[in-house]
């Protein structure tokens, strides 16, 4: 239990009278409490009840002179408060004796929940029995039992009753589909929602850097609107409200540095109180909430300030939220704008260069043609030739890419028998290894191999990664290619003894245009489009590639594919 005492003079703990429950509870704990000097046989009664905030507030007083009972009784009850504070007396569960000056004898009662949370104090006197001896707290237990009870039901509902009408109004305004993932719409819903569970006159919704608009900050000079962000984040970082009544500000000391404008704002808007609650999330102010109260309405509550500040970090979380909805469109769209134009220059790239080499190259093999040509031009001729089968190679490469990379593009699929391709891509590479020196083998797959796919996209894949196993392997070197079936997967594997690729190459390996930084590797031509384009056509046909290398040792790369069913021809 928190032992300060609500009271209205200055210092450290300075708290708000009359702040616990609303006008009704507090009737219903005055009822209990007038019959309590009867049941027990006692002149008067004093309740206290502990506020969510930890403050101790007298809530009423049964007996013939409410005024002197409280004064005569104020130095003990002062002094309970810190014994209960401090844990003593022991055995607080019960009714225990407590004597000052003035007052004489009382009997005192700690209430506590199931949970042994101080709820209220009870303090009874003069105690009597009805044979004029001091009472025996048992039987006054005994009587009271029910009183009790009673007593620490109001006290629980209370505690209770907003945060669950709260929760109804949360419920429906943060899970909202509409205005979940919008900033802007959460902030308006709130402002509609909850002017009504606040019985406000006025709510409004400020966040920080959004600007400041609402009848109450308006009534503000820009200065004084950053005493309220300020203090906001004060009330954030130390899980409080501050609560604005004409000529007090309770909850911010520093806040009453502008307390004139503050009770000028209260009467532009006729407001009896206005309630500035923070706005955030993990500790850290987004906002801030002005509530207005005007004279009609109830008195503002702790159990009102609990449930406003869970409200205020449940839309701080969903603020946050939203904007890493916000930013995570906003990258999502700048991604598909880089992406369109990164497609829209390889298109045009492309058909810009392929005319000119088309022409280039056609001209080069007339020239070549011509009868007494002359050595050194042979020479150039073949150069320019070879010269632009390269960038017609390079072209062609940045066509496949710009075809496998476009998600908007049609997908063609057929049933493809992955062992016949592959036998077709070998048969194919023969040449080519034989003319490098390079031994190229393949596996035959113990079973039919079949998947779904486009077997033109699967071929220049399995291509491109046979091209590369026999371009970095030097003469002598081996090459194999294997296909299997592992459960529902097709793999792949070509292995080499080339150059090997070094780790931090790997990393990179499937980036577009990238080349390894090994001077013999930089040495035999390339574009560095060609694993980009196996990665671009296993992912369209939802399968994984995975590259094994050490340097000076060989690669391995492992193309996988979904299995389809022999029988029945279906995706397993």
């Amino acid at each position: 239990m928190d032992g300060r005492v609500a009271h209205q003079d200055g210092g450290a703990d300075r708290s708000r009278v009359q702040a616990w429950g609303d006008e009704q509870t507090r009737e219903l704990v005055q009822k209990v409490t007038l019959d309590i000097p009867a049941r027990a046989g006692v002149e008067s009664c004093v309740v206290e009840v502990v506020r969510p905030d930890g403050h101790v507030e007298l809530v009423t007083v049964a007996g013939d002179s409410p005024e002197d009972v409280l004064r005569d009784t104020e130095e003990l009850r002062q002094r309970v408060r810190v014994d209960l504070d401090e844990g003593e007396p022991d055995g607080d569960d019960v009714w225990f004796r407590a004597e000052g000056p003035g007052c004489g004898e009382l009997l005192v009662r700690a209430v506590r929940d199931e949970d042994g949370d101080l709820r209220a104090i009870v303090y009874l006197g003069p105690a009597r029995s009805a044979e004029g001896g001091p009472a025996v707290p048992e039987q006054v237990d005994e009587a009271l039992r029910l009183s009790l009870r009673c007593l620490l039901i109001i006290v629980e509902h209370e505690r209770l009753a907003q945060s669950v009408r709260m929760t109804s109004v949360v419920r429906r305004l943060l899970h909202t589909p509409d205005v979940r993932h919008d900033e802007e719409a959460l902030v308006s819903r709130a402002v509609e929602e909850l002017g009504g569970a606040f019985d406000a006159t006025a709510f409004e919704v400020h966040v920080f850097g959004a600007g400041w608009t609402g009848p109450m900050s308006r009534c503000l000079s820009p200065e004084e609107c950053d005493a309220l962000a300020d203090a906001a984040e004060r009330a954030c970082s130390s899980h409080h409200v501050v609560v604005v009544e004409p000529g007090e500000v309770w909850g911010d000391d520093e806040l009453r540095s502008i307390g004139a404008a503050l009770d000028a704002m209260l009467d532009d808007v006729d407001a009896r109180t206005v309630v500035l609650a923070p706005v955030g999330a993990s500790g850290t102010a987004l906002g801030l909430m002005l509530i207005a109260r005007g004279w009609e309405g109830r008195r503002w509550t702790d159990a009102e300030s609990e449930a406003v500040l869970d409200f205020g970090h449940d839309l701080g979380r969903k603020i946050v939220d939203a904007r890493a909805t916000h930013r995570e469109r906003d990258l999502l769209e700048q991604l598909n704008w880089h992406e369109e134009l990164r497609r829209s220059f390889h298109n045009t790239i492309t058909h810009e260069l392929k005319t000119p080499l088309t022409i280039i190259r056609a001209n080069a093999e007339l020239l070549a043609m011509a009868d007494g040509l002359p050595a050194e031009a042979a020479q150039r001729l073949e150069a320019i030739e070879r010269g632009v089968v390269r960038m017609m190679g390079m072209v062609n490469d940045l066509t496949t890419l710009a075809r496998v990379s476009d998600p908007d593009r049609d997908q063609f699929r057929v049933t493809v028998d992955v062992g016949t391709l592959v036998q077709e891509v070998t048969n194919a590479m023969e040449a080519v290894a034989s003319r490098a020196g390079v031994t190229l083998e393949m596996d035959e797959p113990a079973t039919v191999c079949l998947t779904r796919g486009d077997p033109d996209q699967l071929s220049g894949a399995l291509t491109n990664v046979v091209d590369n196993a026999v371009k970095y392997s030097d003469p002598g070197g081996h090459v194999s290619v294997s296909l299997r079936r592992e459960g529902p997967w097709l793999v792949l594997a070509c292995r080499d003894e080339g150059l090997g690729i070094s780790v931090d190459d790997q990393a990179a390996l499937f980036t577009p245009f990238f080349r390894s930084s090994n001077p013999e590797a930089l040495a035999r031509p390339g574009t560095g489009l060609g694993l980009d384009i196996v990665k671009g056509v296993v992912e369209r046909h939802e399968g994984q590639v995975s590259v094994e290398s050490e340097l000076g040792r060989g690669t391995t790369v492992r193309l996988m594919f979904p299995a389809m069913d022999d029988r029945r021809r279906t995706p397993r």
